[in-house]
């Protein structure tokens, strides 16, 4: 019997960090999925486009109402949409199953970081790096919406994974088994057919990596020429697909409606200007960020060390690129993340006699707690400024987030990293779940689409009676509605349309319900929302009319239009 239970006690020991890592996460990742409402508006385009390929059974056309999105490639609609199909259906309304791929792929990219981590450092340095990945704020943020960057991110830590074991193997003079040159480029397709951003993290990764070499022979475990034709067969094949699905060059219209705005200048709004990411940074990645500058000083003085020339090797490229490109939002260097949070995590472990305290680092500290006092603060005020009032959550989050970060600051300013890095895990633990299932659920100006809902019975809309909105266009409200009870249209539209079926609702803002409703007595107010537009940063003021059911004699009463 002995040899059973060495055996059991063997797995245990190698399932047991797996297991910790997947507890850490789900309380992390889970809290808020379900009652946080629909986020707008790339999680609403994404799950509405989703939707629409359940609703239609055409998997291979990616389309909000009737409107292709050529934005970006099927990939995370394809998971929505199977993750739809296994735990609810495309009638209903609610969001949570388009979000199960987006848990999945923050879970695979912490344990993934495990996995391939504890090949080349200690157990309890790739332990702390997994966690710090998982507690960042800007995954954390990521894994509860149904947007593509967790999968995204899951499919670059399979193509570098594999490239580090191969880069690894060719410093030692090992030849690689060639199962790990066909998940770099399974991963690389995969993850273009999320996004393009895999491919370019492994292309900037290989050529850094030859540059530092100085040769490029140790990249004979990639096979190249046979994993690019693998790569370009796959690739080719979902592309002829949605071509002929649309009828259309669906690449072009990526390159030229998404890539090519974006490389030119702020896309949507969205230009920053450099060093926009790494301002932020400290943000994105907190708690863990308190370890940010240990983690450059490791960096460049182990540089030589081919564990920390592969991290930056995927770093740094990548970073400069994104820095570079005029269209900047968070979560276009989440790719990085993995590798910063083990530079971190070997700071901590291993930095203690490179890194001396001193000055600078003190006042790096210091900008930490402040940067931390000030996040609790705004989640304090937030209650406040949406809704006049303060809640008891809000006070709790606060009062937590500022006491344990005056803890990590005593124990980093002290050189005790270990034990500051166990002080922000637990922040993350504890004030991450409340904040996501407790407050921001509560937030009601927030969810303006929701409110809306809240006032139409479903018996008022259809698809041949819709609801008309002037004026209000976030995609949330064709989410909530269904696909076709909602229509987007100008004042003019409107006129006409309420000429041949005066039954419509109507959803004006409200500066169209000023100009217009006066105009059309024989329409009144039913109900009135307002709340904070925070795709815009305004607030905004909704009326929804109906057609009066009877026939008024006297017109002259206008208090109907105030």
């Amino acid at each position: 019997m002995m040899p059973s239970f060495v055996s059991w006690d063997s797995l245990l020991l190698k399932l047991s960090p797996y297991l910790l890592l997947m507890l850490i996460s789900m309380l992390l990742f889970l809290p808020g999925v379900a009652n946080l409402p629909v986020i707008d508006r790339d999680e609403a385009h994404f799950s509405q486009a989703s939707r629409q390929m359940v609703q239609t059974g055409q998997y291979f056309q990616v389309r909000f109402q009737e409107k292709t999105r050529f934005q970006k490639p099927p990939g995370i609609n394809w998971l929505q949409a199977a993750s739809v199909k296994l735990f609810s259906d495309g009638q209903a309304t609610q969001i949570w199953p388009y979000r199960i791929p987006s848990i999945i792929g923050a879970l695979l990219s912490v344990l993934l970081t495990f996995f391939f981590a504890r090949r080349f450092v200690s157990d309890k340095a790739a332990m702390l790096a997994s966690g710090f990945l998982a507690s960042s704020l800007l995954l954390i943020v990521e894994a509860h919406m149904a947007v593509i960057d967790t999968s995204l991110l899951s499919s670059v830590l399979l193509m570098q994974g594999a490239l580090w074991v191969i880069y690894n193997d060719a410093l030692a003079a090992k030849k690689s088994p060639w199962g790990w040159a066909l998940l770099f480029w399974l991963a690389m397709t995969y993850g273009l057919l999320l996004k393009g951003v895999t491919p370019l993290v492994g292309v900037l990764s290989v050529s850094t990596l030859c540059v530092i070499e100085r040769r490029v022979d140790w990249m004979r475990g990639l096979h190249i020429y046979c994993g690019l034709l693998l790569f370009s067969l796959l690739s080719l094949a979902w592309l002829l697909l949605l071509n002929s699905a649309e009828n259309s060059n669906y690449l072009w219209q990526m390159i030229h409606k998404d890539l090519l705005p974006k490389l030119q200048g702020g896309h949507e709004s969205h230009g920053k200007p450099p060093l926009f990411h790494l301002i932020i940074l400290p943000l994105t990645f907190w708690p863990a960020s308190l370890f940010l500058w240990q983690a450059a000083v490791y960096g460049f003085k182990n540089r030589q060390q081919p564990v920390v020339r592969f991290l930056l090797a995927w770093i740094l490229p990548t970073w400069i690129f994104f820095e570079i490109m005029p269209t900047k939002l968070p979560q276009y260097v989440l790719p990085t993340f993995p590798a910063i949070a083990l530079l971190c995590a070997l700071a901590v472990f291993y930095g203690e006699k490179l890194i001396k305290p001193g000055r600078l680092l003190h006042v790096l500290q210091l900008l930490w707690g402040i940067l931390s006092l000030a996040l609790a603060a705004c989640l304090l005020a937030l209650p406040y400024f949406l809704m006049q009032k303060t809640s008891v959550i809000s006070i709790l989050v606060c009062s937590f987030i500022s006491i344990m970060s005056v803890v990590a600051v005593y124990f980093a300013w002290q050189g005790a990293y270990r034990r500051a890095s166990i002080t922000v895990l637990l922040t993350a633990l504890i004030a991450f779940p409340l904040i996501f299932a407790g407050l921001l659920p509560q937030l009601k100006p927030l969810w303006i689409s929701r409110n809306v809902v809240q006032l139409i019975d479903n018996s008022q809309v259809s698809a041949q009676n819709p609801l008309l909105v002037i004026g209000y266009a976030e995609p949330s409200l064709v989410f909530y509605l269904n696909t076709h009870h909602v229509k987007f249209v100008e004042p003019e539209a409107a006129a006409g349309l309420l000429l041949k079926n005066s039954h419509h609702l109507l959803l004006l803002d409200k500066d169209n319900f000023n100009q217009l409703m006066p105009k059309n007595p024989d329409y009144f107010l039913l109900a009135h929302t307002q709340g904070y537009n925070y795709s815009k940063g305004r607030w905004v003021e909704l009326f929804l009319v109906g057609h009066k059911p009877h026939p008024v004699v006297d017109n002259s009463h206008d208090s109907a239009w105030a």
